[in-house]
C-alpha cells in the first residue's frame, strides 16, 4: 500500500513539475498585431521563456521589427503578468524610423496557446499589441 502510495505521488509530482516547466521555460511562435515595440504591426513573432526572463521578436511583411525583453512576475500561473522593454524599427522609401520604449503585457495561457496582450509607451506615444502564440 505504501509502495503505490508513493509511486502515484512521484508521477503526479512529475506530471506538476512538466507543467510548470513548459510554463516558464518555452519557445513560442505565433502571430501579432499592433503599434508597439512587443509588436510590430501586423507581424509573424518568435518568443522564449527561461523561468522570469523572457525576449520576443517580430518581424513585418510591412518592413518593421520589433524586439523586447520581458520580467515576469509570476511564472507558475496560468497569468503571467510582465514588464517590457523594446525597440522597433520601421523601414519605409526614402529613410525610416525607430522607436524604444516600455510597456506591461501578460500571456494567457489556454493549454497549448498564448495571448499575448500589451500596452506601452513608445517615446512620447502610447500603443498596443495582441499576440497569438503557440506553444513548441
Amino acid at each position: 500500500m505504501f509502495i503505490s502510495y508513493l509511486l502515484f505521488h512521484t508521477a503526479h509530482a512529475f506530471d506538476e513539475n512538466e507543467a510548470q516547466d513548459k510554463l516558464h521555460n518555452r519557445v513560442e511562435i505565433g502571430v501579432c498585431a499592433g503599434v508597439s515595440t512587443d509588436c510590430a504591426l501586423p507581424a509573424i513573432k518568435l518568443g522564449f521563456v527561461h523561468k522570469s526572463f523572457g525576449m520576443g521578436i517580430s518581424f513585418s511583411p510591412l518592413g518593421a521589427i520589433a524586439l523586447s525583453g520581458r520580467l515576469y512576475y509570476n511564472r507558475f500561473a496560468p497569468i503571467q503578468p510582465y514588464v517590457y522593454a523594446g525597440v522597433m524599427g520601421i523601414a519605409s522609401f526614402g529613410g525610416g524610423s525607430s522607436y524604444t520604449g516600455l510597456g506591461i503585457g501578460t500571456d494567457l495561457h489556454a493549454g497549448p496557446f498564448v495571448l499575448q496582450p500589451s500596452i506601452g509607451f513608445m517615446g512620447s506615444d502610447f500603443g498596443g499589441a495582441l499576440g497569438l502564440l503557440i506553444k513548441l
